[in-house]
């Protein structure tokens, strides 16, 4: 499952349970998914296509095309697995009539598991939806978008929309099409030589581990953005985003998704905090866990990225001025829904109570407070209790409190 770092995880609704049918041989599938998997760690293309059947218009065009795409990925492991116990066979009977003459068709969650050479320590860990199909004894792979309608989306990677160029800048590894006619989602130096410079600041903050090399991702379009980043917002106010996957509630393979285009024109020193905050959110990753509320964690990355940054006043300090603050901490939906000018005064709240408790209790009781919150995973309470059981723990205040004595700060 993938997580922006704005985003909570939210999973679909359970379908309808598809009528009685013969059980699927779940040895046989899985033996076409290690087959399968094989396949791409050799870049053996008939083994590939010899797991895809003929059965959907188009379908297998189009994993001809995405093997291709795939060839110059640096895979260090590729594994799929099918997994019957998360969502059941989620197929329906409509889904069953698209395929005629076929014996079984099941639809069960399946797991992708890779690692990219010289860039991930732990897998990355993705949600794929493919319909397995048994005609003449034998199981293919017939689609992969069967129950999109759902919300069931197979995660889409940049090289599902066309050949991927990795090129390796320091301690980045940046991931793009080639340039060819067209947009081209290419770094200027200057940019790159700003992610280095992010990096640096954002190490001030966060003391580590940090990860020995960050993933950075182009999608040329607006239309490959919104599907790598699994969006369902507007992505037209933001710069950049971190995406990571989970299981388990542990957060791994840490990616940068630049929106490029908004890049443009912007100042080195811009570029840096831009680049600062997204390398705080691939540093906490490690620490994070479900329950750390969206204020702390973009609140946290707008410190780091623009407390040694002059400013002779800022949107914050203005809606202050003129009693546009109400003292409130901002909920999690609303760093991603609203208008832009909403959204960034939502950013700049989160950074002005991060900037209240690292000034009154220290930076390092903000770390063991972002810690002790991260641990908890698979434990009973919602997040506003676990957030403010963490508060308490570490600098005696509850949330509520918390909250209070920021908004007196601000005269709110």
């Amino acid at each position: 499952m993938l997580v922006l770092a704005v985003v909570a995880a939210v999973g679909p609704a359970r379908p309808t349970p598809a009528p009685a049918q013969e059980q699927p041989d779940r040895a046989a599938i899985q033996d076409l998914l290690d087959r399968r998997a094989e396949a791409i760690e050799s870049r053996d293309r008939a083994a590939f296509m010899a797991t895809v059947g003929d059965l959907s218009p188009g379908f297998r065009d189009e994993q001809a095309r995405l093997f291709r795409s795939m060839k110059d990925v640096p895979f260090a492991s590729y594994e799929l697995e099918a997994d019957w116990t998360e969502w059941g066979d989620i197929m329906r009977a409509g889904d069953r009539a698209r395929y005629p003459g076929a014996e079984v068709v099941t639809i069960p969650l399946t797991e992708e598991r890779y690692r990219i050479r010289g860039l991930d320590r732990s897998p990355a860990v993705e949600d794929l939806f493919y319909t397995f199909v048994k005609q003449g004894g034998e199981w293919l792979i017939g689609q992969d978008r069967d129950v999109a309608d759902l919300g069931f989306d197979t995660a889409q990677h940049l090289w599902d929309f066309g050949p991927v160029r990795v090129e390796r800048h320091g301690r980045f590894l940046v991931f793009r099409h080639p340039c060819r006619k067209g947009p081209c989602s290419n770094l200027p130096d200057y940019a790159l030589s700003m992610l280095e410079a992010g990096r640096a600041r954002a190490e001030l903050y966060w003391p580590g581990p940090w990860p020995k090399r960050v993933g950075v991702v182009l999608p040329t379009t607006k239309s490959e953005l919104r599907h790598v980043l699994q969006a369902n917002f507007d992505l037209t106010t933001f710069i950049a985003f971190t995406y990571s996957t989970v299981k388990d509630g542990r957060y791994s393979a840490p990616r940068i998704v630049l929106n490029w285009r908004t890049l443009e024109g912007r100042s080195a020193s811009s570029l840096q905090n831009v680049f600062a905050h997204e390398l705080v959110h691939v540093a906490t990753r490690s620490s994070a866990g479900p329950h750390v509320p969206v204020f702390v964690d973009e609140g946290f990355a707008e410190h780091a990225a623009n407390e040694a940054s002059p400013a002779s006043l800022s949107f914050f300090d203005y809606q202050r001025s003129i009693g546009g603050v109400n003292g409130a901490l901002p909920e999690d939906y609303q760093f991603v829904s609203g208008s832009g000018t909403s959204i960034f005064l939502n950013y700049q709240t989160a950074q002005s109570a991060v900037d209240f408790f690292v000034r009154t209790w220290g930076p390092r009781a903000f770390e063991r407070f972002y810690k002790r919150l991260g641990r908890a995973r698979g434990v009973p309470g919602t997040s506003e209790y676990l957030t403010s059981k963490a508060l308490r723990h570490t600098i005696g205040v509850s949330l509520d409190r918390f909250e209070q004595l920021w908004a007196d700060s601000l005269g709110a």
